[in-house]
C-alpha cells in the first residue's frame, strides 16, 4: 500500500487526484462520511479481489491503520458524493 497526501495541508493537494480518478469527497471506509485525508494506493496483490484499487481515507481511519500497522477496513466503492 503507498499513501499519497499531504498531512500538513490536511489532504488539499489530493483534490486534484480525486476528481482526476473520480473518487469520493468521503472516506470509503463502510458508514463513515468524514472529509478524505488521504488516498490509499493498492495493487493487485495487496485486494481481495486481485485488482489494484485507490480509496479515500479520513485521518481517523489513516490514523488508526498506521498505529495498528495495517489497514483492515471494509470499503463501500458504492459511494458517488464524488467531487471537492
Amino acid at each position: 500500500m503507498k499513501i499519497i497526501g499531504d498531512p500538513e495541508t490536511a489532504g488539499i493537494f489530493t483534490s486534484a487526484l480525486r476528481i482526476d480518478w473520480r473518487l469520493p469527497n468521503i472516506c470509503q471506509v463502510e458508514k463513515c462520511e468524514e472529509k478524505p485525508f488521504v488516498i490509499a494506493c493498492f495493487d493487485e496483490t495487496e485486494t481481495t479481489d486481485k485488482q489494484p484499487h485507490h480509496v479515500v481515507v479520513c485521518k481517523k481511519h489513516h490514523d488508526e491503520a498506521k498505529e495498528k500497522g495495517k489497514f483492515k477496513y471494509t470499503i463501500d466503492f458504492d459511494k458517488r458524493n464524488i467531487g471537492v
